[in-house]
């Protein structure tokens, strides 16, 4: 949405082929559902993330600074506490599963080694000294990658192979490039 918000600026075209595709995806959502689940609100409230999280927090209070170890969850699931499901095996939220398995600092540690490459990709984003063509790459990975931080919300990301690789490469690419963008913005600067 931001890369046809920003070509809208310029083709006038772009902005209304957006909202053409944008009410054609809610208007098929509203009316087919998704993944063949209809949608309603019943979707939301009655969601057994909401129970499997509460469950996460709960471990975390628990054993705030440890967690209670990989497969954690799925050890002290009482099965059929969570209406429909016998065996839960991971908390379906990226943070509270570090946070409730590995602990509070490791799930820190890895939100900092992350977070600062992700902020000094967009860093370099909005500084400059990338080529045009580099800066819409960059644009275009930390997009991308900022879909991976959101479905982290609902799942976690590590247990499949495809999203792990997409979302490291996507990391260690958006590294490389903010990386190139410091060197050229530091050589243009000694230049002077």
């Amino acid at each position: 949405m931001a890369i046809a918000l920003y070509a809208a600026r310029r083709h006038y075209w772009v902005m209304m082929a957006g909202l053409a595709g944008s009410g054609a995806i809610a208007a098929a959502v509203l009316s087919l559902g998704i993944g063949g689940r209809s949608l309603s609100v019943a979707l939301i409230t009655q969601d057994p993330r909401v129970g499997v999280w509460r469950l996460a927090l709960a471990m975390i209070r628990q054993r705030p600074l440890l967690g209670w170890g990989f497969s954690g969850l799925r050890e002290l699931y009482i099965p059929g506490s969570i209406p429909g499901h016998e065996a839960i095996f991971h908390a379906h939220n990226i943070w509270l599963f570090l946070a409730s398995e590995a602990g509070i600092p490791v799930m820190l540690g890895f939100c900092l080694i992350v977070g600062k490459l992700y902020y000094d990709g967009i860093k370099a984003f909005l500084k400059g000294g990338l080529s045009a063509e580099n800066r819409g790459i960059l644009l275009g990975y930390l997009l991308a990658f900022t879909s991976c931080l959101l479905f982290g919300l609902f799942d976690v990301v590590l247990f499949d192979a495809r999203l792990n690789v997409l979302t490291w490469g996507l990391l260690s690419s958006i590294y490389v490039l903010s990386h190139a963008a410091v060197l050229s913005y530091s050589t243009a600067v000694s230049k002077y």
